[in-house]
């Protein structure tokens, strides 16, 4: 027993150097990761800074571009005005030569225009005439459009009312169709419920069976280890028998021990024992994926730790159902 103490400490002790050779190792990590960070960050803001130079060289250069463009602009413009005004002078001289031929043109055309008005009222008698015949055919004709605008409209009315007839038996059948759907919904909620019951019925009749097969003896290890006890392999084999006859639930093996020894040891323990039994489980032929395991100490008791028989029950390996 003392030796086992002994290697026990030395065990813990040996976990302890390495997870302080593991942060070490982390920290001389972090601290190259930063300095390279920071390293990067100076060459960006060298980046920026050249780049920024660069953009103030290139505006300054684009505003003395635009100066010089403004300075050459203002010099033609005033070559335009002044070749503007040689123009308007040039224009005014013209329109005073049509404006003396527009006048004659005028006279002209008002003599034409007396010819025309005269022309014009003879061609109005005449135009009179046709519009009296015209009229008289128009009227005719619009006798015949009211007739077949009637005939079209009692046609309309009897497309509407047969328009009207298959709409509403559309409406019923629409009608139809969403009873139909709606009495398949309901049809689909009631499977449902009677699924999700069944799903109940099939957990509460595993966890009936693993409490029937854990009724009689618990999951015992050897002392001071996670080494399955030979009678322990009995009643997981019986398990591995339930949990085949159910493929679609996941369990969470759950390790607990009493409250003797140190609690870091005890939760390094239950752990081991728990993964223990998920190893056996897998290695007959169930899918790890079906389960997860979680090392609780002594944090969860469920009888007294003062006495061998309360330390005895807290000392379990517990199956939890988790879902499918």
């Amino acid at each position: 027993k003392a030796e086992a103490e002994r290697l026990a400490k030395l065990k813990a002790e040996e976990e302890a150097r390495k997870k302080a050779e593991e942060e070490a190792k982390r920290k001389a990590e972090e601290e190259a990761k930063k300095k390279a960070e920071a390293e990067r960050l100076a060459k960006l803001k060298a980046e920026e800074a050249r780049r920024k130079a660069e953009e103030e060289a290139r505006k300054k250069a684009a505003l003395i571009a635009a100066q010089e463009l403004a300075a050459q602009q203002a010099k033609a413009e005033e070559a335009r005005k002044k070749a503007e005004a040689k123009r308007l002078a040039k224009l005014k001289a013209e329109e005073e030569a049509k404006k003396r031929a527009e006048e004659e043109r005028l006279a002209k055309l008002k003599a034409e225009e007396e010819a025309r008005k005269k022309a014009e009222a003879e061609r109005l008698a005449k135009l009179k005439a046709e519009e009296e015949a015209k009229r008289k055919a128009e009227a005719e004709r619009l006798a015949k459009l009211k007739a077949e605008e009637e005939a079209r409209k009692k046609a309309e009315e009897e497309r509407l009312a047969k328009l009207k007839a298959e709409e509403e038996a559309k409406r019923k059948a629409e009608e139809e169709r969403l009873a139909q759907l709606k009495a398949e919904e309901e049809a689909k909620r009631k499977a449902a419920e009677e699924e999700a019951r069944l799903r109940a019925e099939e957990e509460e009749r595993l966890k009936t069976e693993l409490n029937d097969a854990l009724a009689l003896s618990s999951i015992e290890f050897k002392y001071n280890s996670s080494v399955l006890q030979p009678k322990s392999i009995v009643i997981l084999d019986r398990l591995v028998k339930i949990f085949k006859e159910h493929p679609d639930i996941n369990f969470e093996i759950q390790g607990h021990t009493d409250r003797r020894g140190n609690e870091d040891y005890n939760l390094r323990l239950s752990q081991s024992r728990a993964d223990a039994v998920k190893k056996y489980l897998v290695k007959k032929g169930l899918d790890p994926q079906r389960f997860t395991t979680v090392g609780y100490g002594s944090s969860m008791p469920i009888a007294d730790n003062s006495t061998n028989e309360g330390r005895l029950k807290n000392r379990r390996v517990v199956f939890q159902i988790i879902g499918q």
